[in-house]
């Protein structure tokens, strides 16, 4: 397993604790949050390369075509049928206006280390940097490949779909 699916399964989670014996207001509660429209992309490039999703979901090309069947099922009733692309709006634990910071995923790397350093925590700046760089490209590369696979239709579904993620996220239709 490599080392980003073992810290993803070694993660402790708020909605798997059975009880908490600490004041939950004494933490500081981070958002970290994506571009619907990469986010999207990412989550159908990866998701339907498995044989499980498309046993579950459907079959659906890996190509612009493909993206845009793929979202009209998610129009017709298939947006809460998995986390990976229903509503990030829908999977976080407290309402968005009680987390002290909303860190958004493209720009982790500055945004996590001006919190770090806020909190007086020591931190190489240097290493930091390079390190969230290397991390940060996703297997998908789907930011790099929104144009490719998003035409106007695809793009307003989108925007209607996760209206509710672009307004209280803070981002662009």
């Amino acid at each position: 397993m490599n080392s980003r699916m073992k810290a993803k399964h070694d993660a402790n989670r708020m909605d798997s604790a059975s009880s908490l014996i600490c004041d939950l207001s004494s933490f500081d509660w981070l958002l970290i949050v994506r571009d619907p429209y990469s986010r999207t992309l990412s989550a159908f490039l990866e998701k339907f390369q498995h044989e499980s999703y498309i046993r579950n979901y459907g079959r659906y090309d890996l190509s612009p075509a493909g993206f845009h069947r793929f979202l009209c099922w998610l129009k017709d009733g298939g947006l809460s049928a998995d986390y990976h692309w229903n509503l990030q709006t829908a999977n976080i634990f407290l309402p968005v206006h009680l987390h002290n910071r909303i860190i958004k995923f493209e720009t982790f790397g500055s945004e996590f280390l001006s919190f770090l350093q806020e909190k007086d925590r020591s931190v190489d700046a240097q290493f930091f940097s390079e390190a969230t760089i290397r991390g940060g490209v996703m297997a998908t590369n789907s930011a790099a490949k929104v144009p490719i696979f998003y035409d106007r239709s695809s793009r307003r579904l989108v925007s209607e779909l996760f209206e509710k993620d672009f307004r209280t996220l803070g981002y662009p239709v």
